[in-house]
């Protein structure tokens, strides 16, 4: 019988360092069929993240399997662009996929729409059509495009220190499904709010190519 392999890989989030085990048995398998490279899925929730092999192999995905599951890309600004072979990830700071408790989202999801509801006669859209509806929280009204579950374009922005003072690092987060949940952060330098809508297109499709359940589209996405 073969022995598993401990694989170690070095997950960070945040401001904090967790040094995880993988046991080679625990990976689900690196064979994928549709795809013209090998991938190694990961269950998020309800969702099989088909992580190509090699962002597996050279720690450009991290995993963390413990009790919530997460799958981060840490500084992906840093790299040099193309920053990977198989798909031009945005210029973002971090981007995860996590695991969440089960029925916060829908209870989330409720609040959300609500109080939005309640609010809808205070809407006031700026030129890129987003209203700030809490202090540093931006939302884009009449949405474009469609997002995963109706949820509008929420973006979160607070100065960085120590970067220069008109620069903010920006968030968003939202269900990807009712049992995954996504969140990227990025520099308002690198995506200012005339390009939000824009980056959060290129990440619904970053979704789409991470996307187990989906057969593999015909063409890569647009670099």
């Amino acid at each position: 019988m073969r022995t598993a392999r401990t694989i170690i890989c070095l997950f960070a989030f945040a401001s904090s360092l967790h040094l995880i085990e993988i046991s080679e048995a625990q990976q689900p398998s690196a064979q994928s069929t549709g795809r013209e490279f090998p991938v190694v899925y990961i269950q998020i929730g309800d969702v099989p993240v088909a992580l190509p092999k090699d962002w597996v192999d050279n720690k450009f995905a991290n995993i963390h399997l413990g009790n919530s599951r997460i799958i981060s890309f840490v500084n992906v600004h840093m790299r040099p662009s193309p920053r990977s072979k198989h798909f031009e990830f945005p210029r973002v700071i971090l981007f995860g996929i996590v695991e969440p408790a089960a029925g916060l989202p829908e209870r989330n999801l409720r609040e959300s729409k609500a109080n939005l509801e309640k609010r809808q006669s205070e809407q006031a859209p700026d030129e890129f059509g987003f209203w700030l509806w809490k202090a540093r929280e931006y939302v884009l009204i009449d949405m474009p495009y469609a997002r995963p579950l109706g949820q509008p374009l929420t973006v979160s922005c607070m100065p960085s220190p120590p970067r220069p003072k008109e620069e903010r690092m920006c968030t968003v987060r939202f269900y990807w499904t009712l049992a995954a949940s996504v969140d990227y952060t990025f520099f308002d330098s690198d995506y200012p709010e005339s390009r939000w809508a824009e980056l959060d297109q290129r990440v619904l499709e970053l979704l789409k190519f991470l996307d187990g359940r989906e057969a593999w589209p015909a063409t890569k996405p647009a670099q």
